[in-house]
């Protein structure tokens, strides 16, 4: 994530804090275990640095949808070797992945009953909110893809249709930032769905949408529940 990420903790962010950066690796990650039958579960963690080199560990995780229960913790640490290793070995608990190379070769394997983590590309909103959904009629008709796939592929990408879909889910939608999603989330998905192109019969037609939408979802992150 970028270094201009905002830091939860005010009062560290007033005093100059920011997030703890070593040999290239940010130290600020989020992640989500989704499931519709035992519900939706969110964990951050950051290393966060002030002035003076005070090092802080700070974590929140709960239930989405119920931030008010969720648990916060904010500890600081003396030893920033220790604190990398605490860091890590955290990382490695609730994901069942290693760290370093999920962070540089974003590398990871989604592992059952295990958190995933975001990764968000570090775009520029056109303005509050991003690109609404009427804005994006003007790149659908400029784009090569048919008609029908550019305006699915609009659905997709308008940061509206995730907000409405929170607020009718009774979710705050302001607490959870809606990012874009980096290039290789982007080109795991094209090669799924590349995949599914001229299947033989009608019956491997359906085994593969369930298979391939099943796999798009969690190469961003998200559990999909397949019709039996």
């Amino acid at each position: 994530m970028e270094k201009g990420v905002s830091i939860r903790i005010q009062k560290l962010q007033d005093e100059g804090g920011k997030i703890f950066e070593k040999d290239g690796i940010l130290y600020n990650c989020a992640f989500t275990l989704c499931n519709q039958k035992r519900g939706n579960n969110f964990h951050i963690m950051q290393l966060i640095i002030v002035p003076e080199n005070r090092l802080h560990m700070y974590q929140k995780r709960g239930r989405i949808g119920d931030i008010e229960r969720a648990d916060d913790q904010l500890n600081e640490r003396e030893n920033i070797d220790n604190a990398i290793t605490e860091f890590v070995k955290i990382f490695e608990e609730v994901t069942g992945n290693e760290f370093e190379p999920w962070e540089r070769e974003k590398k990871f394997e989604k592992k059952p009953g295990k958190f995933y983590p975001l990764d968000m590309a570090d775009g520029v909103e056109v303005r509050h909110g991003a690109i609404g959904f009427r804005q994006l009629g003007l790149a659908v008709v400029h784009s090569k893809l048919d008609p029908m796939v550019a305006n699915f592929i609009k659905i997709l990408c308008s940061q509206e249709i995730y907000r409405y879909a929170l607020t009718e889910m009774g979710q705050d939608y302001p607490e959870f930032p809606i990012g874009m999603l980096s290039n290789v989330h982007l080109n795991r998905c094209k090669a799924h769905f590349c995949n599914l192109l001229l299947p033989p019969t009608m019956k491997k037609v359906k085994h593969d949408i369930n298979n391939g939408t099943e796999e798009v979802f969690k190469s961003i992150g998200c559990t999909y529940a397949k019709e039996d």
